[in-house]
């Protein structure tokens, strides 16, 4: 049996794998709880909801040029709640963050275009700036390198964080990754992994400037092993989405947030709006794996195995698997919920479904009082709900049948399982 566990203190959080490594966790105790979100909650989305209209820029290649998806989050935010969103769309198709930093004296970065974008943008004084371009940057003819991608980009936050948005606020920057090339032709013609690798600073400058990483691929990444059909009818040419691929990327992306997609919930809304009915069993380990790993790491244990951490952030793979977070990206972190609720702890986390005889998992929320002897009876934590925001994953709700008093000392952790398939 492979196991794997994290410790998560009733304040802060701590984690820890089979390995004994010992980590810190970066804990965020929110009013709302996320189940799946890669970043925070947007600032616009907030100000929308406290009555407060923001405008968003939309700035980058073709798979932002359409607006299709962006349209798609205006239009939602903006039936759910007072504070109107304005937008404005800066996306060519072809560019990449060369052209995106337009440098006149640098030939790269005109590639034909002839068009000063950053001072454009900039003009906007937009509220939040969606910027994406590492999709381009990894195609091989462009020839930039690594390096020269995160310059670029580094230069357009600068640039942004100088300017003072129409509303008198800091721009947020987010940063999204939209598609995974997935066509022999789109992923030959970029670096290796399909640009995966010039996707890795956008969680580095979440984690370095506070900028906001959304992943909306891994669904699709779920959809292109499970149904290869329809995921070619969203998907193409393998990158490029059609209507209801766009939808799907908004869909992700809202629900990400914590938003209800079109005002029902998330799987209604994918089954009755684009037709989309996943299997009823949550994935297999296995094919988690092999939807996140190349064939080369999925040999090596040390990078997907069961225990390993190959983003570092503390959570082995059993664990990201659990509760539905990318073992390839430190920015992805889970959302918890501790607190006291008239002398009783209550402790909120997600999980893969737990709908299916055959579930490959077994979690257990125990407790100890010294960090030593750890039980599910020192502080019996019995599940009092369970919500479920996909057929995949769910949020859990725990609370304890005793009380404890402010000056006691009690912690928490989860106890993860898994048998062998």
């Amino acid at each position: 049996m492979f196991e794997c566990r994290f410790i998560s203190l009733l304040i802060a959080f701590s984690t820890f794998c089979s390995a004994n490594t010992f980590n810190p966790f970066y804990g965020v105790f929110t009013s709302d709880f996320i189940i799946t979100a890669p970043a925070l909650r947007p600032r616009f989305i907030q100000h929308a909801e406290q009555g407060q209209n923001s405008k968003i820029v939309i700035y980058g290649t073709s798979l932002s040029a359409g607006g299709v998806w962006s349209s798609t989050i205006t239009n939602q935010v903006n039936r759910r709640y007072t504070g109107q969103i304005t937008r404005e769309l800066r996306g060519i198709a072809s560019s990449d963050s060369n052209q995106g930093l337009f440098n006149p004296n640098d030939p790269a970065s005109m590639n034909g275009l002839h068009e000063d974008r950053i001072s454009v943008i900039l003009a906007d004084q937009a509220d939040a700036y969606f910027v994406e371009f590492a999709v381009n940057d990894a195609i091989a003819a462009r020839n930039t390198t690594l390096l020269k991608s995160r310059q670029n980009h580094e230069e357009i936050f600068r640039r942004i964080s100088l300017v003072t948005s129409v509303n008198n606020r800091v721009p947020e920057i987010i940063l999204p990754r939209l598609s995974r090339p997935t066509s022999t032709n789109t992923v030959n013609s970029r670096a290796p992994q399909g640009g995966d690798p010039y996707f890795v600073a956008y969680p580095e400058f979440e984690r370095e400037y506070g900028h906001k990483y959304c992943d909306a691929t891994l669904p699709a990444m779920r959809l292109f092993s499970r149904s290869p059909s329809l995921y070619a009818e969203l998907y193409p040419d393998g990158l490029h989405m059609n209507a209801r691929g766009y939808a799907f990327v908004a869909d992700t992306l809202l629900m990400a947030w914590g938003e209800k997609a079109l005002d029902t919930d998330f799987a209604n809304y994918r089954r009755d709006n684009l037709g989309i009915a996943y299997p009823e069993n949550p994935p297999s380990l296995n094919e988690w794996k092999s939807l996140l790993f190349t064939v080369t790491e999925l040999t090596e244990t040390s990078v997907s195995g069961a225990n390993a951490d190959p983003d570092l952030d503390g959570y082995c793979n059993l664990v990201e698997y659990a509760i539905g977070t990318d073992p390839k990206s430190s920015a992805s972190r889970p959302r918890f919920k501790v607190d006291m609720v008239n002398g009783f702890v209550r402790f909120v986390y997600p999980r893969m479904r737990m709908h299916t005889a055959n579930h490959p998992l077994t979690i257990t929320v125990e407790s100890s009082n010294n960090l030593v002897d750890w039980s599910s009876n020192v502080l019996p934590m019995p599940t009092i709900s369970q919500t479920a925001f996909s057929t995949e994953f769910e949020k859990v709700e725990t609370q304890s049948t005793q009380t404890i008093n402010n000056q006691e000392k009690m912690f928490l952790r989860l106890k993860i399982e898994q048998t062998p398939e």
